[in-house]
Order: structure tokens, then C-alpha cells, then sequence
């Protein structure tokens, strides 16, 4: 399981999910966790969290998705 952020110096978090999903694993659950507002078109499907995030919700996200 990844946790990432959207916005990221050199590329987005959903570049850096295309990346790894098409070049090293499929199976590899990538969740994004993120303060803008601006992600636009979503194509990976990838689930998307906003900032604040509580650290319970943060534990539940782990717990359901690693399991």
C-alpha cells in the first residue's frame, strides 16, 4: 500500500500511481491524500482523501486496505 500526496515536486501523485502500476505491480493499492482542490479527471480510479485527515480515519484506511 502507498499513501501519497497529489501535488509532489517533480510529478503527481496520480503520475506517480500511473508509474507503478504500469511499471512495477497492478496489485498495489495507492491511496491519495491531499489538500488541493484541483485534481481533476481521476482515470486510475484512485481513492482520494482530503486534508485534515484524523489520525482514526488515517488508521481505518490502513486497517480496511491492507487486509
Amino acid at each position: 500500500m502507498i499513501l501519497c500526496d497529489y501535488k509532489m515536486p517533480y510529478l503527481s501523485g496520480c503520475d506517480l500511481a500511473r508509474k507503478i502500476i504500469t511499471e512495477i505491480n497492478t496489485a498495489i493499492k495507492i491511496i491519495i491524500i491531499t489538500a488541493a482542490t484541483d485534481i481533476g479527471i481521476n482515470p486510475l480510479k484512485l481513492q482520494v482523501y482530503f486534508k485534515p485527515l484524523l489520525m482514526s480515519k488515517l488508521i481505518d484506511l490502513v486497517k480496511k486496505n491492507y487486509s
